[in-house]
């Protein structure tokens, strides 16, 4: 009895020196496992508050489908980062473990113990990853909204965010233990103690060729699911993930075939970068989880939010785009007839006005409708409208004029219209779960003969996609017109202002502060802010302000992108430490030169990370023409000047990133020689 108790106090002292001699690789493993959760945390909390920060309609709209996309791609890292650490936590324990066994431990023992430990640090690790998650996500909300109160507003962290993040941590710890230990009740205890050194298997037969066509299937969805996307929404978001994913097929198992045909085919080039290959011969099924976690990361970057960032370049003069100074939805009657006329002649400015109506859409926003005879005399073109017939011409500052819209995405949102402006009725009748769908309320249906996009007047709905035009057949336009006219809350004359500099403040000053009194008033009811007055100065300003808005969270979410990738590289390369140390001693000891050394452990740290951003920026050029292509589909013309700002753009990205891999690769080529 005595010499048992004895046994176990050896035992227990054994399992904790042995704990304590690895004490770096556990901390790395569960650091790991918080960055992981922090990073899930503070994107999912701004997933779910996005609805109530994002006040303005365009900002508004890819601030979302930034933070979405963002969200997608941190899922998958921040899961696989999880995955990643606890799995090898949990086989280097269970190494160690094994090994107790051999020396008298039982194996029931073994399990419980393990999973003691494995819970306690879980614990550990995902509190302190939500403790900072909550501090990094408070700070960039107060940040956010004190830079940009015009677009993002304050809100507090609700307890959903703290629960969804408990059950995916929570699911990923209990799914990765329990795979792992049906993994070892079907091995041998000595199969448990051999070296993490065994050669791994990889891809090598041509049958493997069906998961690469599978990856080339999945992006090819996902360029379908991209282009045919309306007005964005969530096929557009899946689109991203498939092309993760099928570039992770493409390259995983396509690269596999690729080593087996260097190893047999050429032969040369095999044995004179054997020790550069190493890595990838021997620990091929390893790096793939990584390699997905860094694809992930760098493909967004680098093709979201890069294309995004080119499109919006070069930022600025934009008064080019404007013709007049202000326009104004006045009414048509003496009054505003006489103050127009008084404007004009005070301050030596000019004035064009052609009939026009309010027209409301079925997603409660509002556009100009004219009629054809007004469409003839901007354009110079006859249209033929009878009826119901309408066409619908999109504002777009930047695109060429009367060019085609292919995508459907308008027709969608203005098939349905009612003449006039947005009522407490119509937004009752809208709003109602009473009302048909738009597409089955066939009673305000148009048909739409035409889309193309214009900048007759300017773009002043930058809101959302509102204050477009609509072209109406004469008689149908007559006859809505002359009910309006007897409404004094509806807008019938489009007046459009130009001013000379040295008194355009001044007039625009007058102009609004008549509008303010006696103008028509605006509805209340519309989706974004809209209004019967838009100054261009003040238009101008806000999408300076919006454009540098959306410039900034696209870097501020690729510069996440690209430390999440570098703290995986630093985890991954700590933990597996020992390892570049006893190569590091088998190539001394084999003669090779300590340059050569250094240059061999560089090379085997950076191969995964070179080869994940190589990938993405690949990928990324066919990504930048599927943008362009669905842009231009909706009649939205981007220069040939992209290019060059996408490939300036990848370049400092990829610089960035090779000298902060070099650094790292340097510091720890020291560490492993020391």
């Amino acid at each position: 009895m005595h010499y048992n108790e004895r046994y176990s106090s050896m035992i227990y002292r054994i399992i904790f020196k042995d704990f304590k001699s690895n004490i770096k690789n556990n901390i790395c493993f569960f650091l790991a496992n918080s960055i992981g959760i922090a990073e899930f945390f503070v994107f999912w909390g701004m997933y779910t508050l996005m609805e109530k920060i994002m006040k303005s309609g365009v900002t508004g709209e890819d601030g979302i489908y930034d933070i979405v996309l963002s969200v997608g791609a941190i899922a998958i890292f921040s899961t696989v980062l999880m995955v990643y650490s606890m799995m090898n936590y949990v086989r280097l324990r269970l190494r160690n473990y094994s090994l107790f066994v051999i020396i008298g431990m039982k194996k029931r023992t073994m399990y419980l113990l393990l999973a003691l430990e494995y819970f306690m640090g879980w614990i550990s690790s995902f509190l302190l990853g939500i403790l900072t998650g909550r501090i990094l996500l408070r700070g960039v909300l107060k940040i956010w909204h004190e830079a940009f109160p015009e677009y993002v507003g304050a809100a507090n962290v609700g307890t959903s965010v703290y629960l969804t993040t408990c059950k995916v941590g929570f699911a990923i710890m209990a799914a990765v233990f329990f795979a792992l230990m049906v993994w070892t009740g079907n091995r041998d205890l000595s199969s448990l103690t051999v070296s993490e050194e065994a050669k791994e298997k990889r891809p090598k037969k041509l049958s493997w060729f069906i998961a690469v066509f599978a990856g080339l299937g999945l992006m090819g969805f996902g360029y379908f699911q991209y282009s045919g996307s309306v007005a964005r929404g969530w096929p557009y978001v899946y689109s991203h993930l498939e092309w993760i994913m099928g570039g992770f097929l493409v390259v995983a198992f396509g690269g596999g075939m690729l080593l087996e045909v260097i190893h047999n085919k050429h032969e040369d080039l095999y044995i004179r970068n054997l020790l550069k290959f190493n890595r990838l011969y021997s620990k091929y099924q390893s790096n793939l989880l990584f390699f997905l976690m860094l694809l992930s990361v760098h493909f967004l970057a680098l093709s979201y939010c890069v294309a995004g960032i080119a499109e919006m370049q070069p930022i600025g003069n934009y008064e080019k785009y404007y013709p007049y100074d202000a326009i104004w939805m006045a009414q048509e009657n003496d009054k505003d007839q006489a103050f127009s006329e008084m404007l004009v002649k005070k301050y030596n400015g000019t004035e064009d006005s052609l009939p026009m109506i309010r027209v409301t859409n079925y997603f409660s926003a509002e556009h100009i409708g004219i009629s054809a005879s007004s469409y003839k005399e901007i354009t110079g073109k006859q249209c033929e409208l009878t009826g119901s017939e309408i066409i619908f011409a999109v504002s777009e500052r930047k695109s060429l004029s009367e060019r085609t819209v292919k995508s459907d995405m308008y027709k969608e949102l203005n098939q349905w219209l009612v003449p006039g402006k947005l009522t407490d009725y119509w937004n009752r009748y809208i709003t109602s779960p009473d009302t048909k769908m738009a597409a089955k309320d066939l009673e305000h249906h148009f048909q739409l003969q035409n889309v193309h996009v214009q900048n007759w007047f300017g773009e002043y709905g930058v809101a959302s996609n509102c204050e477009d035009v609509v072209v109406f057949s004469d008689d149908y336009f007559k006859e809505q017109r002359q009910r309006m006219l007897k409404n004094p809350e509806e807008s019938t004359v489009l007046k459009l202002f130009s001013f000379p500099e040295e008194c355009r403040k001044q007039a625009l000053k007058k102009l609004k502060d008549y509008v303010d009194t006696y103008g028509v008033k605006d509805s209340e009811w519309t989706a974004q802010k809209q209004s019967s007055l838009y100054v261009t100065e003040e238009t101008v300003l806000e999408l300076e302000k919006a454009d540098i808005f959306k410039l900034s969270n696209k870097l501020f979410i690729m510069i996440i992108l690209f430390l999440s990738g570098l703290f995986a590289v630093m985890i991954k390369t700590i933990s597996e430490l020992p390892s570049y140390r006893k190569r590091y001693e088998f190539l001394e000891c084999m003669g090779i030169r300590r340059k050569m050394r250094k240059k061999t452990i560089s090379i085997e740290i950076q191969s995964i990370p070179d080869i994940a951003v190589f990938s993405a920026a690949i990928l990324s050029v066919p990504y930048l023409q599927m943008h362009i292509l669905r842009q231009n589909s909706r009649g939205i013309v981007l220069d040939k000047k992209i290019w060059l700002y996408w490939f300036a753009i990848v370049m400092v990205y990829l610089g960035i990133e090779y000298v902060f891999q070099k650094i790292f690769a340097i510091y720890m080529n020291h560490i492993i020689s020391d």
